[in-house]
């Protein structure tokens, strides 16, 4: 995140007074109890995924715990802009429920150890790979692909990167990828370049975080 973005300034600050003040601030976050601590009720119903109703979460209950975890933060997020007196858009959603799960503090701390997703997730369960690069990429001058059952299904690089060609994937990225799925573990490329598999029988995953500059060198 650059400082001019005042937008993901001010979204981070939401996130973070609201975990400061419940006590959430350290990983892993549970997103029933964060919400609860704000004053939200989660309950089950037929909600295709979830809907925010007055004080009230409604949560389909048939999706996995991840994903339930993941739902249940972005409603809070809707929440507190809305109690912050923000415009509650979906991308100020997306932002905040990233960085009330993964705050940012505890975050950058384990970044200094690992940028591996796996090693990552292993200390904040309840968010998925895919939500743990997509905050790499917020905070970091990144690019992080997710391939399901060989085709990209998402890549996104920071925001502020003006450079087009890194919108694509590389050969490179392409054999780790190939590598981590053949092998079965996480591939490192470079010091801050993995390439981490997930399967689920015939489901086939393979998420990648590249730092920008090991990146570049690798496309010259």
């Amino acid at each position: 995140m650059r400082g001019d973005d005042l937008a993901a300034l001010s979204w981070e600050g939401i996130a973070a007074e609201a975990l400061e003040a419940t006590g959430n601030d350290e990983p892993p976050v549970d997103a029933f109890d964060l919400a609860a601590c704000v004053g939200l009720h989660v309950v089950e119903g037929p909600a295709r995924s979830a809907r925010l109703e007055g004080n009230v979460i409604v949560l389909n209950p048939g999706a996995r715990l991840v994903r339930r975890h993941g739902l249940v933060a972005h409603e809070t997020a809707h929440h507190l802009l809305d109690r912050a007196g923000e415009a509650s858009t979906e991308d100020g959603a997306h932002y905040v429920s990233q960085a009330l799960l993964l705050p940012r503090k505890a975050f950058e701390r384990d970044l200094r150890s690992s940028w591996n997703p796996a090693v990552l997730r292993a200390k904040h369960v309840n968010v998925s790979a895919e939500r743990i690069v997509r905050r790499i990429v917020a905070l970091r001058d990144a690019v992080a692909t997710v391939i399901d059952n060989g085709r990209v299904k998402t890549r996104v690089a920071s925001p502020w990167l003006p450079e087009a060609s890194l919108r694509r994937l590389s050969r490179w990225e392409r054999e780790l990828a190939d590598e981590a799925l053949r092998t079965g573990e996480a591939v490192q490329g470079d010091e801050l370049v993995w390439a981490c598999p997930f399967v689920d029988g015939p489901w086939e995953r393979v998420v990648i975080v590249a730092e920008l500059e090991q990146l570049g060198l690798r496309l010259r």
